[in-house]
């Protein structure tokens, strides 16, 4: 079969997106693969399309970057120049159907967690995304949460619903040399000892629990290492940064915005341990990410993490700070559990593969 693969995301100013690297890590191994199928990449602008992937592979540029133009006529007219058998979308397919159509929907968190989600995810991209599941012919996902609240909510059988779960860069996420690491994190940002939290400063990634329990743990006058937060400003910044001074714990706190790709890994190794006691998510990148470099994890026993993490960390209550204070404690005073569970986190990392979830994707194109 040809295959067309919506990747308009390459060229979008969030180029650092989940989806980003969900197609990047998923197609870079399957046209990788042995297979009789051609893969077609639509992207904004076909000229600038990277040349380093595989032979096998073609660019076709949509001729817009309007997302209405994108979705409403413009993405069935390029199917048909470019002889497209199938198409695979990220959660939201065309409105017009030119040929057999496949979606990802990597989680619907907004129906299972619509306090940190704004209204138009509920009223205009829920029923966009159930229009979509329901006339693709093959459905995949992430996790069996998502599997489970996609078949759910949306009908689907479970015959048409498979897991193409993430994987990682493992030349980028490994254990490398822990000892250089540390001397790059500490000339670059003045550290030794720390507690790290990897994720957007939003209120679903609950840094407010975080921040609690480290405050809490400093007013028993307990010595701690710091506590360095890595992520994008979002909504719920201000009031974590309020909450922070309103705490006492400022020059504990420390943050770090637009860390690079090359310096993410080293601060992984470098660390105590990585907290993510996240409210929910259709799987969980920073968690994987952290055992694939050997920091042990914390992190939250609901939705999808459970999966990712198993029984390699410490599983905490999101609502409950004091659970998460009750894991920090253990993990700060206890380097000999530290090691037995990254050593645990890295045999579960090497679970994760996009090779393995790429020949899921092509056996599936082969029924197809």
């Amino acid at each position: 079969m040809r295959i067309g693969i919506d990747f308009h995301v390459l060229q979008a100013e969030w180029q650092g997106s989940g989806i980003r690297r969900y197609i990047e890590g998923l197609y870079g191994a399957a046209t990788k693969l042995p297979s009789d199928h051609e893969f077609v990449f639509l992207v904004d602008d076909a000229s600038k399309a990277p040349a380093n992937w595989p032979d096998n592979t073609g660019w076709q540029g949509f001729g817009t970057t309007s997302r209405l133009a994108r979705l409403g006529w413009k993405t069935s007219q390029v199917l048909k120049q470019a002889k497209v058998d199938c198409y695979h979308v990220q959660f939201v397919a065309p409105w017009f159907k030119a040929c057999k159509e496949v979606v990802t929907v990597h989680d619907i968190l907004f129906h299972t967690h619509p306090q940190f989600f704004s209204r138009t995810s509920k009223y205009t991209l829920a029923p966009l995304i159930k229009r979509s599941v329901q006339r693709a012919s093959l459905v995949l996902t992430i996790s069996e949460y998502s599997k489970a609240q996609i078949m759910e909510r949306y009908g689907v059988d479970e015959d048409r619903i498979l897991i193409t779960s993430n994987g990682i860069d493992k030349h980028k996420f490994s254990p490398g040399d822990p000892a250089e690491s540390a001397r790059l994190v500490r000339e670059a940002f003045g550290l030794d000892d720390y507690v790290l939290s990897v994720g957007r400063i939003e209120p679903r990634k609950n840094h407010k629990a975080l921040v609690r329990a480290y405050a809490h743990m400093k007013g028993l006058g307990k010595t701690l290492p710091r506590l360095v937060l890595v992520g994008g400003k979002d909504f719920g910044y201000q009031a974590l940064a309020s909450l922070i001074q309103e705490l006492g714990v400022t020059k504990d706190v420390l943050f770090l915005h637009g860390v690079s790709d090359q310096m993410l890994p080293h601060l992984y190794r470098a660390a105590l341990v990585m907290a993510y006691p996240s409210f929910a998510e259709g799987f969980g990148i920073p968690p994987l990410e952290a055992m694939a470099c050997g920091c042990p994890v914390i992190t939250s026993g609901t939705t999808a993490l459970p999966e990712v993490v198993g029984n390699t960390g410490w599983l905490v209550e999101p609502d409950s700070w004091e659970s998460v204070e009750a894991a920090l404690i253990q993990a700060i005073s206890s380097p000999s559990l530290r090691s037995e569970k990254s050593k645990l986190g890295l045999e579960r990392a090497a679970t994760f593969s996009w090779e393995e979830s790429a020949k899921t994707l092509l056996s599936a194109y082969d029924r197809l």
